[in-house]
């Protein structure tokens, strides 16, 4: 049993039971409160982590970075949203503490780029442009978040 799923349905039944006017199936409103847990919260336990260890404008560059360039090209999905949680989670809470030299960053970079042109599924201009800033701006996060991202590009399965 999914604990998202599970706290999700709980959540389900306490607001139906406080406000009988929500129409929605039981069913329906878990899942989508479950899809709704898995997506933002990684990001706000992130963003607590961030501002707490001193990280906050890393954690937010790689929190954007990773979720612009995902909405853009796509990418794997684990089968559990368990797994998707705590992957995402920590993913996006690790991030901002590695810090990488400019040549890692560039190769990071240049990888990210390679990646997205010749495996996401949707062939779109803007997330290598969003890629290619990083040349300029030689940002760690950014770079680290754009190869996880390339990297689930190659992931099949759902």
């Amino acid at each position: 049993m999914s604990v998202v799923i599970e706290v999700s349905r709980r959540i389900t039944r306490w607001v139906k039971n406080e406000n009988p006017a929500v129409r929605s199936s039981e069913e329906r409103f878990t899942a989508l409160l479950a899809l709704q847990i898995s997506n933002y919260f990684p990001i706000i336990i992130a963003l607590v982590l961030g501002f707490v260890s001193g990280k906050a404008i890393e954690t937010i560059i790689g929190a954007v970075s990773v979720v612009s360039i995902r909405i853009m090209t796509g990418g794997g999905h684990f089968k559990n949203l368990d797994h998707c949680f705590i992957f995402s989670t920590i993913i996006l809470a690790t991030i901002p503490h590695i810090s990488l030299n400019n040549e890692l960053i560039f190769a990071l970079t240049s990888a990210s780029i390679v990646l997205v042109l010749t495996r996401s599924e949707q062939r779109k201009l803007f997330p290598i442009i969003i890629i290619v800033l990083n040349f300029f701006f030689v940002s760690s996060a950014a770079a680290l978040a754009f190869i996880v991202q390339g990297i689930s590009l190659t992931i099949k399965g759902r």
